[in-house]
């Protein structure tokens, strides 16, 4: 009940209780004059365009918490608004306030809600220096909740000068939202504060689709899993399920009988309609055009004759039941234009069945679909197959008693698309592209295992209950044809893709209920796995996937449970189990507030939390327990998996996502301890000048240079710890020069996967064995479709990647490595590490926090120790607890801001040992709580972004070194050296080579061993031994000395250490080494000069990239666009839709430098979002961002103009595909639109790249990419005598997401 001053206070002018500064707090009464709770409207902040943004705005006596009344909000625009009522408190009134915790709640009843989060509270508090605070709770649910209560609770600046207190239906852009709110409380005063009571939880998720009154069939929007298929010069102008009715555009080249079908293509998906009698029902729909039209339902086609005119203009196309002879149900509606209606756009609303009854078709029913789920829900459980698989020991795989390396590639689940019926254009001779993937193509190939990608969904989507494809016989047959032509062959499956975009078409709004609360990137973790439908989900497809593999007989070794995970789920499972943890960890709420800065009142208050990165303080425990709950995740499923796999030697794994990862959600400590297997991804990139970026998050794997790959093996290497395997689930080996992919040659492959076994690698699948054949009917469409770089460049069976000459690389490279695997594969794999780089996850942890890039220092660091060839190994916490082994004489820490207490002890405790300690600048300032730590003495410090400094240092220490490798033929460096070395006593295997090199180098390799008596020194991929000043053998005297050896440009030199004479041996001395260096550089010459001149070349056009000519500066004026700016340059939480940039949290434009700049020549003015109200950049709706406005409309000019120059970019976005039109606007009335086309006026903002009519203009970076840019695009006025009324901006509404940042004129 609400309080009884409340209710004796109510109708008086200020409205509110004692303490309660919140204006009417229950809505018992209305101001009818002004729309609003109270008569004084300065209080009240609406969204543009008022009361009328929202589709209601009322106060509602049919819903109410208590009293009578509650306010009533519901907003269904998808547009830029972002729907809330403000309550307002400044002035001098605010100072009243100041310094005090302020209290923010609300009763909250939703209605519905596009996405969790949109219907809610929030703060914002704005001091004297403009700094901001904005803290929100949201409805953790899409659906209808019951009534609940949320609540805030903020402490006030002392110069406090603006507080808003705003109720949200429809928080975010482009969400949508319908709530009902009562008794608010807005107060400093604790007592008026309600007790914790719980959130507003959800009643039951919208199923299906919303269904016109009166309609017995509804055709759209689209029944639950039905698809759409266009034709005849028609095609979709508007997304489907944007807009309230069809939307078609008719082209120029429309044909007879074009139109459009919606159909399905499943067996219980079809509407039962024999309940109706024919004669009483009618198929209907409205057009905006009187054209003949004809009717297919079923199996008869009619004529439509019934067509009458509306007086809105609209035409009624009706056509009696009686006319499709007595279908009893109905799968499929067509409509079609026997003659080509006239070009232009063209709608349909209301298509449906309509009867005189009330009531809606349900779906018949279909004992064949029931009968196949029943065959999934047998109980099954395998024990044995007799079929063989590996075990673990060593830390590496062991087969039939002896160490055993596996190697395959990365195959889809399919193979019709691939090696069906014309899939050879080219009739390429090789058995690769003759047939299908199987054992005997194997053989061949050189392989003797595969990745399987993904584990078959038909069973799993079954289980759940979607709908059953009619042709599900022949997909089982394929299925068990796929399986059977690997026989006992072992493989890796894993389950990437899943069936949420099925769930997604047959019931959007559960979809969007079971998303995983993650702001960033997760599509291979689509849902919450703690939602009860969510972890349903993952257990059906799971266990349908692996029951499909078993009843096939499929030889599986190891589950790779996740594929490039993301995880992190805020969801309000994980809240409550977060408060119950922290609970149980700090004991009181108060200690945990002394912890964390924060005023909880109880650990309730916790639970409720919706976004955890709003209190930095927190974070720490939060990630530490997102990355405890994925860990429970994998056992949980690996678990699952067991009661239906019990076969022996079954393994679980997972794949991460990044180079390593860095999730703050996430820790790889934690997921070593769930699993048996560590899986990464990524390769070497061969090539030189490649100077290429990402498109998305698939391709940053794809295009990863540089050392990331050696430190990405040797970060698992650390978690694997020597006693688990580590295997590539997905490798990458492109060989891309001066930008473009250019074809692999044999020795890329074989010489990545021994450095790959080298740094502790044990099994490798490589990325992709497709061909795509579809896309490639000629030789010079193979070439085409991949040259210009992307997961397309991966395609092991496209002839222009890989030439057919170059697949024998997996065979060759078995010859070379199978003689050694088993005195190379089990672990210790190399001698021990002298020198350990900290991997400092309360860092990583805090990455929201700071604009700097983890990753990227971590892996510079490290790669300045490995090319310098200090035996280098990654380590954590719990490494330095237990004591470093005492090999190790250096600990290095790149990236250390924030740390726990107890490794500054270890650290002291390993200095004092006598250890050399060399850290960045800043490590050691905070705890993992941002509390300042003490200063740390005794320690190197050094520059971030200068690791090198580091070298000398160690040097001077006297840090072990295996080997070094010294240049013998000028004083340039060897650039990106790798030296490893495997001891087994009588046996030693060197590993050498340079990735950064581009031409043969001679180099002088000196090593460091203890060994007594004398070896052989034997090339084992030339077949020769190298001399010893006439002599067969050297001493370990003799190889301190050192040897001369060829390193080729970036492939592997392999040379073995043995008591015995290898046979059949050629003998090369030192002076043959030097003649053979000669020889090949005489031969790379032609080649070096070619690829010089193109360097030069290149270095003049990326000078001229940034600069445009003939720019008259002094004509240059700035367009005004404060007014028109929606979002912040920097974005703090991914996915949040409020903040900045293409709101994917760290990665941003934060450093976008702001006020009066000069880029590409132009002078631009670029707003300081802190002096905007934090708005800086005009970003626009694109299919990857569909929340944002679609366009921004009179941007004023007022002025002629010779040119126009455009700072903007793109996220996503294709070739060739237009992302926004400029239209212009001229005081005459007339206009003219500019359309800007991807890759030729406007360009991907990831690295930097001109374009035909755009330079690059500004550069920067951010916490996750080295390099992100904007384009400044020039277009030239064919109107430079008429002045420029105003501009409007207008997204093309396809992929790309645009960026407007700034436009300047210039005067004629």
């Amino acid at each position: 009940m609400k309080q009884l001053l409340q209710t004796i206070l109510l109708g008086l002018s200020i409205g509110v209780s004692a303490g309660n500064l919140y204006e009417n707090p229950g809505f018992e009464t209305w101001n009818d004059s002004d729309d609003l709770p109270s008569s004084r409207q300065w209080r009240w902040g609406l969204p543009k365009g008022k009361q009328k943004a929202f589709e209601r705005f009322a106060r509602s006596t049919k819903e109410k918490f208590s009293g009578t009344a509650s306010l009533h909000l519901k907003d269904s625009d998808s547009g830029r608004s972002n729907s809330s009522l403000g309550f307002i408190i400044g002035g001098k009134e605010v100072k009243r306030y100041a310094g005090k915790v302020l209290y923010f709640s609300a009763r909250v009843k939703q209605i519905s809600a596009s996405a969790p989060g949109t219907v809610g509270i929030s703060l914002f508090i704005k001091d004297a220096d403009d700094k901001v605070v904005t803290v929100s709770a949201g409805v953790d649910a899409t659906g209808q909740t019951d009534w609940g209560l949320l609540k805030l609770k903020q402490p006030l600046p002392e110069s406090t000068t603006l507080i808003i207190a705003s109720l949200m239906c429809a928080n975010g852009f482009g969400n949508r939202g319908e709530a009902f709110f009562d008794d608010i409380v807005l107060t400093v005063d604790p007592a008026d504060v309600p007790r914790s009571e719980p959130a507003p939880k959800a009643l039951t998720s919208n199923v299906g689709n919303s269904v016109p009154d009166g309609a017995y069939v509804s055709f759209y929007p689209l029944p639950p899993s039905w698809k759409t298929r266009i034709w005849g010069g028609c095609s979709w102008r508007d997304k489907l399920g944007t807009t309230q009715y069809l939307s078609l555009t008719v082209g120029r080249n429309a044909k007879k009988y074009g139109g459009f079908s919606i159909f399905n293509n499943f067996l219980d998906r079809a509407y039962d309609i024999s309940g109706i009698a024919p004669e009483r029902a009618t198929l209907k729909f409205r057009m905006t055009r009187n054209t003949p039209v004809q009717i297919r339902l079923g199996r008869k086609t009619v004529a439509v004759s019934d067509i009458v005119p509306l007086k809105d203009g609209w035409f009624e196309y009706k056509v009696p039941m009686t006319a499709f002879d007595g279908e009893k149900t109905v799968s499929n509606v067509t409509v079609q234009f026997p003659e080509p209606p006239a070009p232009g756009s063209l709608n349909i609303s209301g298509l449906g069945i309509y009867t005189e009854t009330a009531g809606h078709a349900r779906f018949a029913p279909s004992k064949e679909a029931e009968e196949y789920r029943d065959s999934y829900r047998k109980p099954l459980s395998v024990t044995e197959d007799g079929q063989p698989r590996p075990e673990i020991r060593n830390g590496t795989w062991y087969l039939n008693g002896k160490p055993y390396y596996f190697l395959g590639p990365w195959i889809y689940n399919r193979t019709v698309i691939d090696w069906g019926k014309g899939s050879n254009p080219l009739n390429i001779d090789h058995i690769a592209y003759r047939k299908e993937p199987s054992k005997e193509v194997w053989k061949v190939m050189g392989f003797n295992s595969a990745q399987i990608s993904a584990a078959h969904t038909n069973g799993g989507s079954a289980l759940y209950g979607l709908p059953v494809s009619v042709k599900y016989r022949e997909q089982e047959n394929q299925i068990r044809e796929y399986f059977n032509r690997f026989g006992d062959t072992p493989m890796v499956l894993d389950f990437a893709f899943g069936f949420h975009e099925a769930l997604g078409a047959d019931n959007p709004a559960k979809r969007k209920e079971l998303d995983q609360r993650l702001g960033s990137w997760h599509a291979f973790i689509p849902f919450c796995p703690e939602h009860p439908d969510g972890d349903r989900y993952y257990r059906d497809y799971m266990a349908g996937g692996v029951k499909t593999a078993l009843k096939n007989r499929a030889n599986i070794y190891t589950y790779e449970l996740f594929n490039e995970s993301a995880y992190g789920c805020q969801c309000r499972y994980n809240a409550a189990e977060f408060a119950r943890r922290m609970k149980r960890k700090y004991g009181t709420i108060q200690a945990a507030n002394k912890v964390w800065g924060t005023i909880f009142d109880d650990f309730g208050e916790v639970a409720s939390i919706t976004n955890f990165q709003q209190y930095r303080k927190l974070w720490p425990d939060w990630c530490r327990f997102s990355a405890d709950r994925y860990a429970e995740i994998l056992k949980r499923y690996a678990a699952m998996i067991r009661t239906i796999d019990r076969r022996p030697n079954v393994y679980f794994t997972e794949q991460a996502a990044g180079l390593p990862p860095q999730h703050t959600g996430m820790d790889y400590r934690r997921i070593a301890e769930a699993l048996d297997v560590l899986a990464l991804e990524g390769g070497w990139r061969y090539g030189f000048n490649s100077d290429l970026t990402a498109r998305n998050e698939m391709e940053n794997v794809v295009m990863s240079g540089g050392s990331s790959h050696w430190f990405n093996c040797d970060f698992y290497q650390a978690v694997a710890q020597g006693k688990k395997p580590v295997i590539n689930n997905e490798h990458y080996c492109t060989r891309i020069e001066n930008g473009i992919r250019v074809p692999s040659r044999r020795a890329d492959m074989i010489t990545s996967l021994w450095m790959e076994l080298l740094h502790g690698v044990s099994s490798n699948y490589t990325y992709v064995w497709d061909k795509r054949a579809w896309e490639a009917r000629t030789p010079e469409q193979a070439k085409a479709n991949v040259i210009n770089p992307s997961y397309k460049s991966s395609s092991l069976l496209n002839p222009y990647n890989w030439p057919v000459s170059e697949l024998d690389a997996f065979k060759e490279f078995r010859k070379e490595f199978d003689p050694y695997m088993e005195r190379v594969m089990p672990f210790p794999r190399t001698k021990p590490a002298t020198v350990a780089v900290f991997y400092s996850y309360p860092t990583l942890r805090m990455k929201p926090f700071y604009t700097w890039k983890f990753n990227s220092r971590m892996t510079a660091w490290y790669g300045a120790l490995l090319h310098a060839q200090f035996p280098v190994r990654i380590v954590f916490e719990e490494d330095l607890a237990a004591g470093l082994s005492p090999e190790v004489q250096a600990l290095i820490f790149p990236a250390a801001d924030y740390t726990v207490p107890e490794t500054l002890r270890h650290v002291e405790a390993f200095r004092k040992r006598g250890g050399i300690v060399i850290a960045e600048r800043n490590a050691f300032r905070w705890n993992e709580h941002s509390e300042p730590l003490p200063p740390v003495n005794g320690i190197t410090r050094i520059d971030a972004d200068k690791p090198e400094q580091m070298l000398p240092i160690l040097v001077r220490g006297g840090v072990t070194r295996y080997g070094t490798i010294t240049p013998a033929d000028t004083r340039e460096p060897i650039r990106m050296a790798d030296l490893q070395l495997i001891d087994r006593g009588d046996f030693k295997l060197l590993f050498l080579v340079t990735m950064g090199d581009l031409a043969s180098r001679l180099a002088e390799v000196r090593l460091n061993l203890n060994d007594s008596g004398s070896f052989y020194l034997y090339d084992i991929v030339g077949k020769r031994i190298l001399l010893n000043d006439g002599s067969a053998q050297w001493t370990a005297q003799d190889l301190k000395r050192g040897f001369r050896i060829v390193l080729p440009s970036q492939q592997r030199v392999i040379l073995t250490l043995e008591r015995k004479r290898p046979a059949g041996a050629a003998e090369v001395s030192q002076e043959d080494v030097r003649a053979e260096f000669e020889r090949l550089r005489k031969q790379e010459q032609p080649r070096i000069r070619q690829f010089r001149e193109r360097q030069a070349e290149l270095k003049k056009n990326h000078a001229d990239d940034r600069v445009w000519s003939g720019v008259n500066t002094g004509k240059c004026h700035s367009v005004d666009l404060r007014k028109f700016v929606n979002m912040h340059f920097r974005d703090e939480i991914a996915g949040d839709k409020k903040g900045g940039w293409f709101d994917q949290g760290g990665n941003d434009f934060a450093n976008m430098p702001l006020g009066r700049r000069t880029f590409a020549g132009v002078p631009f003015t670029i707003i300081d979002p802190a002096e905007n109200g934090g708005k800086g950049v005009i970003i626009l709706y694109g299919k990857e961002r569909d929340y944002f406005p679609k366009a921004v409309s009179g941007i004023p000019v007022g002025r002629r103009a010779a040119r126009l120059y455009m700072l903007h970019t793109m996220g996503w976005g294709r070739h060739n595909e237009k992302a926004l039109t400029y239209r212009i606007r001229y005081a005459d009335g007339s206009s003219l639109e500019i359309p800007v086309i991807g890759e030729r006026d406007i360009s991907g903002w990831w690295g930097a790249k001109a374009v035909p009519n755009a330079k690059i203009g500004v550069e920067s970076s951010n916490s996750e990419k080295d390099q992100v840019s904007m384009q400044c695009f020039r277009w030239t006025n064919p109107h430079p005598d008429k002045a420029i009324r105003a501009i409007d901006i207008l997204s093309a509404q396809e992929s790309a997401v645009p960026a407007i940042a700034a436009i300047t004129v210039e005067e004629p």
